[in-house]
């Protein structure tokens, strides 16, 4: 990607939960568009999401998109599905069975039927009612799971591919939350001007994380200065979102203003 006239062709937000790296990115792109320029957003979280949708399609009757999904974990909230039909089978083959032996036994019919139904749909019942989701968990445990197991930078490579085909546009990643996802994009972006964008907020969002969320890795704020940045093709400036949306609007701008 060529650099555009000496401005950013690539900008990292970084914040936790509810910092407001969503609002930024949109900031920025009202920003860019009254200067004729155009931007495109991705988001690293992309591809988990994607897998995500597809894992509660698959395994349950949850055909959720990725609007719902999103809205559903910004607001720390639960997905309950169903078992897939599919996934109920064996239950049912159970209670048939149990059904079975026990008419063999010479229990009356109507009788055995209640047991069978008693034995299997009870257990049935007390799962799937506890079957409660948090989307934000669920997330962030199937990423580190495929980030440890399966490639380290598997969500900033797939990231990166997207980015190709994007022209000479200004690139936004919206969720920037792992040092080597800076990295992996100042590495192979050696040609590209990035400006990494470090959002905090001391106000204490109306939805909160809960402790084993709040300390997973994807929360922790990224150390700027311990990156390994051979190309030296990053800046560094960092928001205080601690005011009002005008606030936020007006301290987004001075940074690309001044930058630019």
């Amino acid at each position: 990607m060529a650099p555009l006239d000496g401005k950013y062709t690539i900008v990292l937000l970084h914040g936790k939960a509810h910092a407001g790296k969503d609002t930024t990115a949109a900031i920025i792109a009202d920003y860019e568009a009254q200067a004729g320029r155009l931007i495109q957003t991705f988001a690293f979280a992309d591809a988990l999401k994607n897998l995500t949708l597809r894992v509660l399609a698959m395994f349950f009757a949850a055909q959720l998109t990725r609007a719902e999904l999103d809205e559903i974990k910004n607001a720390n909230g639960t997905i309950r599905p169903l078992l897939r039909p599919s996934v109920a089978v064996l239950p049912c083959a159970l209670m048939v069975a149990q059904y079975a032996v026990l008419t063999a036994c010479d229990v009356p019919p109507l009788v055995a039927l209640g047991c069978a139904i008693l034995t299997v749909a009870t257990p049935l019942c007390v799962v799937l009612g506890s079957l409660a989701i948090n989307a934000r968990s669920l997330l962030q445990d199937l990423g580190t799971t495929l980030r440890t197991h399966l490639y380290t930078d598997i969500f900033a490579h797939t990231a990166l591919m997207r980015t190709r085909d994007a022209g000479d546009v200004l690139v936004v990643f919206t969720d920037c939350r792992y040092d080597n996802e800076v990295e992996y994009i100042a590495n192979n972006s050696p040609d590209a001007r990035i400006l990494f964008v470090h959002l905090t907020r001391s106000e204490k969002p109306s939805t909160t994380l809960d402790a084993k969320q709040a300390a997973h890795s994807s929360e922790k704020p990224i150390n700027f200065g311990s990156l390994t940045l051979p190309h030296g093709n990053v800046d560094h400036v960092s928001i205080a979102n601690d005011g009002t949306l005008a606030d936020l609007s007006r301290a987004v701008r001075l940074v690309l203003e001044q930058v630019n």
